[in-house]
């Protein structure tokens, strides 16, 4: 995530001109293509401006967005059908900005905050990841169950030192993905018996634990992962080493490692440092944020299929289909924005100012309407004309 220093500074410093390029450029539309504005609508906490953040994500189901908020120590819970604050989960359970014994383990600034990433099940129960805690010394992961107030919470261990971060949702199979980057190790949860079912340890691994696989490559860290229902595989996003995709449930408790999609060596000097974000897209199709764009990979082959222009030094990508547009949250350089990408044939459209730390996007396909968090603002909605 482009917050965390101790993992994307370089796809900060780098991005700036990309980013600072993309705001001063819109491409050509065509028919197919949808185009965005600032509706000046901006959702705000009862408890004023929103200071530390991290992901956010939309239950398209339900049409209610969740934001991951380190500084209420809470997740923070939104109606994207009426643009409105709707209530805090689990507030004061997190670790918020973290405990002095984590950061004793982390040299990574941002590496015991919580909550951080956040999704949501076929329930409709909130899943985020945690770091330690005063209470807990363990990382972990937080189910909060929305179906009945007071929403109910449980917690489930993840064994790391540091923060439990990025994850995502197999409704197949009911599984968790969840990824520790500063412990170097991946942790797949039963969303039915609500328990750890498999590791897989990186080389090198904070915890001194033999790796999964010894000849597989040391990673810099971890971002986001995905889950793609068509090929019923897990997607997880690896600095440094590229895609690694996993069989949705570990043998023996452990995960199942099927291939890796390496950045091409033509790529080498593009994406060093990433992927960060990766969202499923259409035409079977993966789209990570790297340094100087975002690289588009056939999700069976892993064959980058192209490069997005002017896209560069973003955090979270969010594909809709509701209006066919892919999003990125280019939070790096003087002029962070909300950059517009065309689904149907992955070309830049435009850039979109937005704020201070705004590495977050979401939207929703019920109205087509992107959400974006800014420091010291609140979520800035954006509207697609494909509504």
């Amino acid at each position: 995530m482009v917050r965390r220093a101790g993992r994307s500074v370089m796809a900060i410093a780098v991005g700036s001109a990309a980013l600072l390029l993309a705001s001063a450029v819109q491409a050509v539309a065509s028919p197919k293509d949808h185009m965005v504005q600032n509706t000046g609508i901006v959702m705000t906490l009862p408890t004023g401006p929103i200071t530390y953040f991290d992901i956010s994500w939309v239950d398209q189901s339900t049409g209610q967005y969740f934001l991951a908020d380190d500084s209420n120590n809470a997740v923070d819970w939104f109606d994207a059908t009426t643009d409105s604050f709707a209530r805090f989960l689990a507030k004061g359970q997190f670790a918020g900005t973290g405990i002095a014994a984590c950061y004793a383990f982390t040299p990574d600034p941002y590496g015991c905050a919580g909550p951080t990433g956040v999704v949501t099940d076929n329930l409709g129960r909130v899943w985020a990841g945690d770091s330690p805690t005063t209470t807990d010394p363990q990382s972990s992961v937080v189910m909060i169950n929305t179906a009945t107030a007071p929403y109910a919470f449980t917690r489930i261990n993840t064994g790391g030192h540091a923060r439990s971060d990025e994850l995502s949702f197999d409704p197949a199979d009911h599984m968790i993905l969840i990824a520790n980057p500063d412990d170097g190790f991946l942790t797949w949860i039963s969303t039915t018996t609500l328990s750890v079912v498999g590791k897989f340890y990186y080389s090198g691994n904070a915890d001194g634990v033999t790796p999964t696989l010894l000849n597989h490559p040391a990673p810099q860290g971890f971002e986001q992962s995905s889950y793609d229902p068509k090929t019923g595989l897990f997607y997880q996003a690896v600095p440094g080493v590229g895609i690694d995709v996993f069989k949705p449930v570990p043998a023996g408790g452990v995960g199942q490692l099927v291939t890796t999609f390496r950045t091409p060596s033509s790529l080498a000097s593009f994406c060093p440092s990433g992927p960060a974000g990766l969202a499923i897209g259409p035409r079977q199709t993966l789209i990570g944020t790297c340094d100087n764009g975002g690289i588009v990979v056939n999700v069976r082959n892993g064959r980058t299929q192209t490069v997005i222009p002017n896209v560069g030094g973003s955090d979270e990508v969010w594909f809709n289909p509701g209006d066919g547009n892919i999003y990125f949250a280019q939070a790096g350089g003087a002029s962070p924005a909300l950059a517009v990408a065309g689904g149907h044939n992955d070309h830049f459209l435009q850039s979109l100012p937005t704020g201070t730390g705004a590495h977050s996007v979401a939207a929703y396909s019920g109205n087509n309407q992107i959400f974006v968090p800014v420091t010291g603002v609140g979520v800035l909605v954006f509207q697609s004309s494909g509504h």
